[in-house]
């Protein structure tokens, strides 16, 4: 069966949403409120806020609001069932009872059982005689027992079942581990055989220290040198960066992250204590690491061979992580070397003093070629335009052009025609590719995002003072808001955004449940226009004290601009009668006039506690 509704509310009331995030951003009290940088864009200054008492989070730079649940899928990357299963462990409610009605659900914890499982065998084979060999390639990468044990590094037996038969013996089925990418099916249909065999393995880890996949280097001879998990509902390569559970505290204290190229070169650095190194997966860094960076720093720098290969690989490394925000420094290592050499040959403060110096992306584009001929500074030129094209901040896009021009020589207003002209081409490529039917989703994603709102002229009217205080009473006191919405509906309310939220809400009631900020959200998931209002309405300042004195004034003066609004009516309606000379409905109109005067002047009194 399926996990109750009710079940799910009292989990998010139990989680301790300060306590949640300030796990992940460092917090500081204001009031009510919490505010910090906000981990889903880059900034200077916190704009990022959580109120504990309505159990939700707003930025006000860039809109996202939530609650606990969908803070953890959207900043560690997990399902609803994921999410959900992690909150309630925190804070002690069992939910193995709902677990068998959850295909998917359950799916998922046979594949995180299966790469559990596997982690602890090729564990326990690294300290077994059969990992000699992998032992003895861990010491000729001097990798101390704490890097060892803090990757998890493990070894593959030289058999073709053992992990088959450890999973059968665990009740892991090898259709299971196939699925999770560690068995392979046998060419004749008959069978699977294990997927890594002699080979130093390298777990690859999410949050929450579980593990969805794993990379193997061969020992001794063989092909592929490197062989990687495929990606599973588990893991997805263009959303996962080897290192970064590891990582993640020192790159949020220093807002800063190293980028290399494989998994030797992030073990390499940590065993130098150099801190915050991560690398792609056998894949082309992409936007979506980017954007997972950008939560957590500033500044990217970039660490790569010094060769055509590594340059190649840090052009299309820099492009997402200058379209997320993020300064980028790269450093080439000489010819012939990698991180785990360099620091052995210069030693691990040399080697940091290399990192600190590191150049800007346009002088590390540029290269020597940009002043060796004219052809070579055409193709440095070109590609350092390919880079900061995907930039949408102008601002930005000129600094770098700028830059450009002081390096090479050509006019500003040449290179920002040539940037429009490659702009223009890459937005027709990616209209052609978005055009090709049958494009499939991403693993783990839906094929078709869910529609945007759209935004009516109507809805871009800033919200009347009186619509903002109905609203931010609504999902500040249940009890408060349920009583206005009693008394006052949608046809009260002229801007379009109060009416949708205020008829939502009025269906909400009418169905027998409470006003509760998730359902409201829940309700309105998509529109972008509301649950950013309804985020700034639940961590504003505005409605702490005398919260019944402000639910009060509010229907007090929107029952006046009731009155009012129908004295107009009235008004309009005794011209009318005197034009035509109608002295029954002159008289009827004037008797009502006199009782609308009276109920605006008993509604009248101090000035209200909102405005």
């Amino acid at each position: 069966m399926r996990v109750p509704e009710s079940v799910i509310t009292e989990i998010r009331e139990r989680v301790d949403l300060v306590e949640l995030v300030g796990g992940y951003v460092a917090l500081k009290r204001s009031g009510r409120n919490y505010f910090g940088l906000c981990p889903f864009h880059p900034e200077k200054t916190g704009s990022f806020s959580v109120n504990p008492e309505r159990r939700i989070y707003h930025c006000f730079g860039c809109g996202v609001t939530g609650d606990a649940i969908s803070f953890l899928r959207e900043h560690d990357h997990l399902s609803f069932p994921e999410a959900l299963h992690h909150l309630a462990e925190r804070v002690g409610i069992d939910l193995t009872q709902y677990e068998g009605g959850s295909r998917g659900h359950e799916e998922f914890d046979l594949l995180y059982r299966a790469h559990a499982l596997a982690t602890r065998l090729f564990r326990e084979v690294l300290g077994s005689p059969e990992g000699q060999a992998a032992r003895d390639e861990i010491g000729r990468r001097r990798l101390s027992d704490e890097t060892v044990a803090t990757y998890r590094l493990g070894a593959s037996p030289n058999t073709w079942d053992r992990l088959l038969k450890a999973a059968q013996s665990d009740g892991i089925s090898a259709d299971v581990l196939s699925r999770a990418g560690l068995a392979i099916r046998k060419e004749n249909g008959t069978g699977f055989y294990d997927r890594f065999r002699a080979r130093l393995m390298f777990p690859i880890e999410v949050a929450g220290q579980k593990v969805v996949g794993f990379g193997g280097r061969v020992l001794g001879e063989g092909e592929p040198k490197y062989l990687n998990s495929p990606e599973s509902p588990l893991f997805q390569k263009r959303r996962t960066l080897y290192g970064f559970p590891q990582a993640q505290d020192a790159i949020r204290r220093s807002r800063e992250a190293i980028l290399v190229e494989g998994y030797t070169d992030v073990l390499a650095l940590a065993n130098a204590g150099i801190d915050g190194s991560l690398a792609s997966l056998g894949t082309a860094f992409t936007a979506e690491h980017a954007t997972y960076l950008a939560r957590s720093c500033d500044r990217v720098i970039v660490l790569f061979d010094g060769d055509d290969a590594g340059r190649q690989a840090a052009q299309k490394s820099a492009a997402p992580l200058l379209a997320a925000g993020l300064d980028v420094r790269v450093v080439f290592l000489p010819a012939g070397e990698d991180p785990d050499s360099a620091i052995r040959g210069e030693g691990p403060d040399r080697f940091r003093k290399r990192l600190e110096s590191g150049q800007t992306v346009v002088d590390a584009l540029l290269g020597e070629e940009a002043f060796e001929s004219s052809a070579g500074r055409e193709r440095a030129v070109r590609r350092v335009l390919e880079t900061i094209e995907p930039l949408e901040d102008p601002l930005r896009a000129r600094v770098y052009l700028e830059e450009l021009s002081s390096r090479v020589g050509l006019p500003v207003t040449l290179l920002e025609e040539q940037l429009r002209q490659l702009s223009a081409k890459e937005t027709s490529a990616r209209r052609r590719e978005a055009a090709l039917p049958g494009t499939p989703g991403m693993p783990g994603t839906s094929a078709k995002p869910e529609p945007a709102a759209r935004v009516t002229a109507a809805e871009l009217v800033p919200l009347p003072v009186i619509d903002r205080t109905f609203l931010g009473v609504l999902v500040h006191d249940e009890t408060l808001g349920e009583s206005l919405l009693e008394r006052f509906g949608e046809d009260t309310f002229a801007h379009p955004i109060t009416r949708r939220i205020v008829a939502r809400a009025g269906e909400i009631l009418a169905q027998g449940d409470s006003i509760q900020i998730q359902r409201l959200l829940d309700a309105f998931a998509g529109d972008t226009v509301v649950t950013e209002l309804i985020g700034a309405l639940c961590v504003s300042g505005q409605f702490g004290a005398h919260l019944d004195r402000i639910a009060n004034d509010c229907g007090t003066r929107l029952e006046r601009r009731e009155l009012e609004r129908e004295m107009q009516e009235v008004m309009q309606e005794m011209r009318k009668a005197k034009a035509s000379g109608d002295l029954n409905r002159m008289r009827e109109f004037g008797q009502r006039k006199i009782e609308l005067k009276r109920g605006i002047e008993s509604l009248l009194g101090p000035p209200r506690v909102f405005e």
